[in-house]
């Protein structure tokens, strides 16, 4: 009996720690992140194209609209991402209007960026909560092991390494660090965008404002949520030793 336990825990000590490498090792990351980050730039200049906002309030608007994707789209490809051909109609009702209008972009920009945030740090609240559960059982199910060893005659020594190894590959599945940013970043930005709302209802900021504020606002947030992830990543033993994931 004691060698069937004493088996079974290296082969699930074995099974958590490839969990946890293929989990860290996801080589296609930072290119998504680097995909999420060109997308958001794009969307940013759109709002401010359909506000006239700086550049996009002259003559030249359309030159300078072209000139701000090609930027955004040729540091994509830098670092070796290419864009799909565009299926966008032009009544796709996520685009802004010719002639937006303070509550439509009230509507379909600010409340629609509150809800999401709303919604994922409540979402990344309650994994949080799950992965600090589970880190405590784990803790405890690994000190009743030890206590187990000196009243038992099986060989469950093993059984604490891979309790601890089970639980580092679920913390690195769910991220614990990374979703404890999120939480405090989408908080911090749903009540910002909350106050651009209140101010554009008062009568405070016109359009052309309201937009450069909310995108100027969302760019920050969207760069500072790039980097933080960036280095997560760089950070990882796994992938600072095996970049590609291989």
């Amino acid at each position: 009996m004691g060698s069937i336990l004493s088996a079974s825990a290296a082969l699930l000590a074995a099974v958590g720690a490839f969990v946890g490498r293929n989990i860290l090792a996801q080589g296609d990351e930072p290119n998504w992140l680097q995909a999420r980050a060109t997308a958001e730039g794009l969307r940013s200049e759109c709002y401010k194209y359909a506000a006239q906002v700086g550049a996009y309030g002259g003559a030249e608007a359309l030159l300078a609209f072209q000139a701000a994707r090609t930027a955004l789209q040729e540091k994509a490809s830098e670092k070796g991402l290419s864009s799909l051909p565009d299926d966008v109609r032009g009544d796709d009702p996520r685009a802004p209007p010719d002639g937006m209008t303070m509550d439509w972009y009230l509507t379909n920009r600010i409340g629609e960026q509150r809800i999401y945030y709303d919604e994922h740090r409540a979402r990344n609240e309650s994994g949080m909560h799950v992965l600090q559960a589970v880190t405590i059982m784990s803790g405890l199910i690994a000190v009743l092991f030890g206590v187990l060893i000196k009243t038992s005659g099986y060989a469950l020594a093993p059984w604490i390494t891979t309790v601890t190894t089970v639980s580092t590959a679920i913390i690195a599945y769910g991220l614990l660090d990374r979703r404890k940013y999120l939480i405090a970043s989408y908080a911090a930005t749903a009540s910002c965008l909350r106050r651009l709302e209140e101010l554009a209802r008062s009568g405070a900021a016109s359009l052309p404002d309201l937009v450069t504020r909310t995108e100027d606002m969302l760019q920050g947030e969207h760069r500072a949520w790039l980097d933080h992830t960036m280095q997560m990543v760089a950070k990882s033993p796994v992938i600072a030793a095996n970049p590609k994931g291989e």
